[in-house]
């Protein structure tokens, strides 16, 4: 029988169910489809002139596939956010139906659906479902599961075609995100419960290895500039977690959003500290791997599945956030599953009764979700909603001080901004924006000591120089003036406005021929 057969076989023996799950996965998100664009959308989007070129395509050869489905979608429908908020909708779809399927393996059709019924409507993954920037999480995941439907069809028919069709996509996966390369890994541990032979293990699995040995080296030999980038942006000095708090802290965190997904955010990096709590939830989830692996090895290996595909975002070097709710999204299969799988066992005990508490904790969880995407319609919203969750985030309080600056609103803009400098205090854009604020105010002195401030506690600063020099000039004083506008030139050579501004202040201190050439330089920026 031809794949495309068995498809269509497959689809028509399970048509009901498939209809109630694309249902129910629209009723939960539809709203997503009004909602604007927030947070990186803004940059990566909306204000993303490269959309149209194929030239970020070929740049990024080993994260290819978001930048080529923003090109197209782009090139047929521009910068609409329905467009993009439907592509990340449509694959979230595809993928509770890959659930189905694939939980299908491993359990009766039963336990398929209530896995792929949780897996559609679960608040906790609903992050990356609206959130365009992390749409890479649900592509992968996609990718991901349909490699392993391939995986599992190759070892039982014995189809070469299927075995390099499933490599082809892992390859996709990998393309989209980190998080996947994991997965090798995870075969591995289903074919050893299996009691397969090692040979044989290896024999099916080599190509996956490989696909995350070389996309893996690439993310390795990528580190340092990504540490750099991140320690320009971050008050927090350190570049190492300590995984004995780290870890309990994220596990104990997800499972705890798992169980009761009341408050969700996307900011979690004011709470990076594990607690007793954590400790205990963690003992209490390896305990339940002990017994799992005695009394029930599918079990087993859907729960240790779960800490395994959040490993990538475990690692104790700050390249990721401790949690967030996107890394969840490829790790969600597994809990999903034992949910369903338990679900299952209640209703054929307690049958009216469990079904009718599995529908109303559909309905609950469906409502939370489209709590969720109306969270998301807009900036002002959705950062409002973000500090609301997370009052102690200082990103949270950033973002929406930049909403108010940009409404004019100059005096929540303070309040938010002092509240993000006592959160942390070392965070130099936050004393950079705050001198914008007083500027407003007409509080130049203020201003001045701001941006004085926000320099020393990063020299790399481009506005603070900028605008010193600025207020120096306006006061007469041109040699200071002169110094701080080369120190914000020095940070961004190549900014033809900083050029501008320093010959300006050259030409008003009789410097003219190094004007002149500043201005001529500019010129052949401007002018590719």
């Amino acid at each position: 029988m031809s794949l495309l057969l068995f498809i269509r076989n497959w689809l028509a023996k399970n048509r009901k169910y498939l209809v109630v799950l694309i249902g129910v996965t629209f009723f939960a998100y539809f709203q997503t489809l009004r909602n604007g664009f927030v947070a990186d959308d803004i940059r990566g989007v909306l204000k993303n002139n490269d959309l149209g070129n194929f030239r970020p395509v070929l740049s990024q050869p080993f994260y290819f596939v978001q930048p080529l489905l923003y090109y197209f979608q782009y090139i047929f429908f521009d910068k609409s956010p329905l467009v993009f908020h439907l592509d990340n909708l449509l694959f979230h779809t595809a993928n509770v139906l890959a659930v189905f399927a694939l939980a299908q393996h491993f359990a009766g059709k039963r336990t398929a659906f209530l896995t792929a019924l949780l897996f559609a409507v679960h608040p906790l993954l609903s992050e990356a479902v609206i959130y365009v920037s992390a749409g890479s999480f649900v592509r992968a995941t996609f990718f991901l599961l349909t490699a392993w439907l391939l995986h599992l069809a190759f070892r039982k028919k014995k189809i070469a075609a299927y075995h390099y069709l499933a490599t082809g996509l892992f390859v996709l996966a990998a393309a989209s995100s980190v998080q996947v390369l994991v997965f090798p890994f995870i075969l591995v541990l289903y074919e050893l419960l299996k009691k397969k032979s090692s040979r044989e293990i290896l024999l099916t699995t080599r190509l996956f290895f490989l696909i995350s040995f070389i996309w893996g080296s690439k993310l390795a030999f990528s580190v340092p500039a990504r540490l750099r980038d991140l320690n320009m942006l971050s008050p927090q000095p350190s570049v190492f977690y300590y995984p004995w708090l780290q870890i309990p802290y994220a596990v104990s965190t997800y499972l705890k959003l798992f169980l009761s997904p009341l408050v969700l955010t996307i900011n979690y990096q004011a709470f990076d500290n594990a607690s007793l709590m954590s400790f205990f939830l963690t003992i209490i989830f390896i305990a339940s791997l002990v017994v799992a692996f005695f009394k029930n090895k599918t079990i087993f290996f859907f729960l240790l599945s779960f800490p395994l595909m959040l490993s990538p975002t475990l690692l104790p070097v700050r390249l990721a956030s401790v949690v967030a709710e996107r890394y969840f999204y490829p790790a969600a299969f597994g809990l999903c599953f034992i949910a369903g799988y338990f679900f299952d066992s209640f209703i054929s005990l307690h049958n009216l009764t469990a079904k009718l508490t599995f529908v109303l904790l559909v309905i609950l969880l469906a409502d939370r979700t489209g709590m969720r995407t109306r969270d998301w319609q807009n900036e002002h919203i959705f950062w409002t909603k973000t500090v609301n969750a997370s009052p102690l985030s200082f990103a949270g309080h950033y973002q929406l001080a930049k909403v108010y600056f940009a409404e004019n609103n100059y005096e929540d803009a303070k309040t938010e901004l002092e509240t993000v400098i006592r959160l942390a205090p070392r965070f130099a854009s936050a004393y950079e924006d705050l001198g914008l604020v007083y500027e407003k105010f007409a509080d130049n002195a203020r201003a001045y000591l701001l941006y004085l401030t926000a320099l020393s506690l990063n020299q790399s600063l481009i506005k603070s120089p900028q605008n010193i020099s600025s207020l120096l000039y306006r006061r007469g004083n041109l040699s200071e003036a002169e110094r701080y506008a080369r120190i914000a030139l020095s940070n961004s050579p190549n900014s033809p406005d900083l050029l501008r501004n320093l010959a300006t202040i050259l030409f008003k201190e009789n410097k003219v021929g190094e004007a002149q050439a500043l201005l001529f330089r500019t010129a052949t920026i401007a002018v590719p």
